[in-house]
């Protein structure tokens, strides 16, 4: 016997828990049910989210920082751009979650279940989706997992990771201009690949360094610290702690 929800959500991430909170606050789950299936019930302080918004916004009092003013260079190019009405927001993982899931722990139509999404399937009036522990119908799934990764299989459209390794990172002294995000400093060697290095001053003496890649493989451990130890000394940084990494893969593909 399959349980029955007028919505699943799988996934328990940003995306997820955020369009749970929405179709609440939105009165499209009046009269009706929802479960989130997810393996974890992250509550982390592990993700770094940053986005671009025009004015005020709803999650303006978790933001951990935000700036109006954006560095893009090159070997060629350097301009600091004024984001006039814009702001690109950080927002860290931890208090995220911990708003979003006391906000859905309060509904009673509302169901988390920490589960492994195994299979979906169609059907004339919803999908069906299986975990290792059960089967559940619904007549909305609102799904982000690539269960089959068809994308990796075929040739027409290209498959790019965007991989990255970052360090938070403290210093003794004050050295960083903190209302400049640097979004894209692509003078570090791009080694036939696109590479940038992504800084976000957090306070004259907290930054986080990213080092990013867009290529068909990801990197090893060493490759990324040996070049964010590099960027780091050419820019006169060297005494400082790291205080948190954080690493990553999204797949890009236009399939």
């Amino acid at each position: 016997m399959k349980k029955r929800y007028n919505y699943i959500i799988q996934g328990a991430g940003a995306s997820g828990l955020w369009l749970a909170y929405w179709l609440h606050k939105e009165g499209l789950l009046d009269d009706k049910t929802l479960l989130i299936v997810e393996c974890d019930e992250f509550k982390q302080n592990d993700r770094t989210w940053c986005f671009w918004e025009n004015g005020e916004g709803e999650w303006d009092e978790l933001l951990h920082k935000s700036w109006d003013k954006i560095l893009f260079e090159s070997n060629t190019y350097k301009n600091t751009i004024p984001l006039q009405s814009y702001a690109y927001k950080m927002l860290r993982s931890g208090v995220f979650y911990y708003k979003l899931w006391n906000f859905i722990n309060t509904k009673n139509n509302i169901r988390f279940i920490e589960d492994t999404v195994v299979n979906i399937e169609g059907s004339e009036d919803g999908a069906i989706v299986e975990t290792l522990k059960s089967k559940y119908f619904t007549t909305k799934l609102l799904n982000s997992i690539d269960l089959n990764k068809k994308y990796t299989l075929q040739k027409k459209y290209p498959v790019l990771l965007q991989h990255f390794c970052g360090w938070f990172i403290e210093t003794d002294k004050n050295l960083f201009d903190d209302s400049t995000a640097t979004f894209m400093d692509f003078t570090v060697d791009q080694k036939r690949n696109t590479r940038f290095m992504y800084v976000l001053p957090i306070s004259p003496n907290k930054a986080l360094f990213e080092y990013t890649s867009f290529s068909k493989e990801v990197l090893t451990k060493e490759e990324y610290e040996s070049e964010l130890l590099k960027y780091l000394a050419i820019n006169s940084i060297t005494e400082y702690t790291i205080t948190e990494i954080e690493q990553g893969v999204i797949p890009m593909t236009s399939y």
